[in-house]
């Protein structure tokens, strides 16, 4: 609308329109922007102002990625989970001439291993060798594996040997990806079952995760003591557990305007 005050010192116009409170910044610059002023002797001009910057109000998330360490466990079936463990390289000493570590009974002699000493063997046994199970070559050095508890309504007690309650597996990490296919991928705590390891092998992993297979004897502060020689035969196996933690920002609408002249 024309404004027709001739007292007036500068020629001036009237801005009409509707807005809303958050977008009235932006829809009163844009009216200024494009308004028209006339003069009082007739004619006009157009506005000299511009706007040299413009932002609407918004708000978006950003996260922070943090990380920590946790153990691996194996979720069953029934919801049930298992601590997953890692199997070592092979030991490079005390294996037997068949392939075997052999368990030793307790008090042998000093020195006398069982790779060489059939006489002191419990009988117990294990191998680091790859095995085949359903036509398939399944390594077991370095392989990750979990105590499955086989019979989870029966009280441990009930056994005559409490490590008969479990069996232990071979796993590997695995996921299912959108399209329901199977992946492997370290970087989830998800594992499948692979195979089953001979029962000796659950039995020392259920033990503890270590072998004796003798005794030996050395010195400290002059005194001669005698202690087991003990193979590891499992270690911990951790993930990293990612997390990404949110934080919500608002930013209030923003607007920068210039006028060419200071004079109309």
């Amino acid at each position: 609308m024309d404004c027709r005050n001739r007292l007036r010192s500068a020629p001036c116009a009237w801005i009409e329109g509707e807005s809303t409170v958050k977008n009235l910044l932006t829809d009163l610059s844009n009216e200024i922007v494009n308004a028209y002023i006339p003069n009082p002797d007739g004619g006009g001009e157009y506005s000299r102002w511009e706007i040299l910057y413009k932002e609407r109000e918004h708000d978006f998330v950003t996260y922070t990625l943090g990380s920590k360490r946790v153990t691996g466990r194996y979720i069953h079936e029934d919801g049930m989970d298992s601590i997953v463990y890692q199997i070592p390289e092979e030991p490079k000493n005390y294996k037997a001439s068949d392939g075997y570590f052999y368990e030793a009974k307790n008090n042998t002699p000093v020195g006398e291993y069982t790779d060489t000493h059939p006489e002191h063997r419990t009988g117990k046994r294990i191998s680091f060798a790859p095995f085949t199970h359903n036509g398939e070559v399944v390594e077991v050095e370095n392989a990750l594996v979990t105590l499955v508890d086989m019979y989870p309504d029966t009280p441990a007690m009930m056994f005559k040997n409490r490590w008969e309650k479990y069996q232990a597996y071979i796993v590997k990490h695995t996921r299912i990806d959108y399209l329901g296919n199977e992946v492997e991928d370290k970087n989830w705590n998800y594992y499948k079952l692979i195979a089953p390891l001979p029962d000796d092998w659950t039995y020392f992993l259920y033990k503890g995760g270590s072998i004796t297979v003798g005794r030996y004897q050395y010195t400290e502060n002059g005194t001669v003591h005698t202690a087991p020689r003990i193979l590891t035969v499992r270690r911990s196996y951790s993930v990293d557990h990612y997390t990404f933690t949110p934080e919500y920002h608002i930013v209030s609408e923003k607007l920068v305007l210039k006028c060419n002249t200071s004079v109309f």
